[in-house]
């Protein structure tokens, strides 16, 4: 309730009291022509009273709907946070096991092309997916790595040879 009201609401009670103590220091004879509008003063005072009361008491309802209203809400938001970082923690999860997998077969490539004549895996490579072809060489035994390059076009292996040898940022095509 503001503070105009709570003073007018004062003020009303106020005079309602202090009619009734003038009324009561009255002598009997004049309480006879005071006491209707006594009455009626009380009575439009309760009837105040009482449409203030309602009032408070739908608006106390309302802000009780409004809180529950808003409790449900926020469960359902802590619900909707709760399942994304469940599939947050799954995707996590399977981004872990796709990456390992990849260093896997990356692995087995690099083995692999180890393991082969530098010509024939200079052909495969000059043909291969370029970023493939440069994580194989750049994990490949060094003297492996630069005889495969060796056996390569020029060309190719210049390539090969500048995208190994740049630095990371440079690798992008410069800053």
């Amino acid at each position: 309730m503001s503070r105009r009201r709570r003073a007018g609401l004062g003020i009303a009670v106020l005079a309602a009291v202090g009619i009734a103590l003038t009324a009561l220091a009255a002598p009997p004879s004049e309480l006879a022509g005071l006491r209707p509008s006594l009455d009626e003063g009380r009575d439009r005072l309760l009837s105040l009273l009482s449409a203030k009361e309602a009032a408070l008491q739908r608006r106390a309802a309302s802000l009780d709907a409004r809180e529950a209203e808003l409790k449900v809400a926020e469960r359902q938001l802590q619900q909707r946070l709760d399942e994304l970082e469940k599939l947050r923690a799954e995707l996590d999860a399977r981004l872990a096991q796709a990456d390992a997998e990849r260093e896997e077969e990356v692995r087995g490539l690099v083995k692999m092309f180890e393991s082969m004549r530098d010509k024939q895996a200079a052909a495969i490579l000059s043909k291969m997916d370029r970023d493939v072809a440069l994580e194989i060489l750049g994990r490949m035994n060094k003297g492996k790595a630069g005889k495969a390059l060796a056996a390569m076009s020029p060309e190719v292996a210049a390539r090969f040879a500048d995208s190994l040898g740049a630095p990371p940022l440079a690798a992008g095509g410069g800053q």
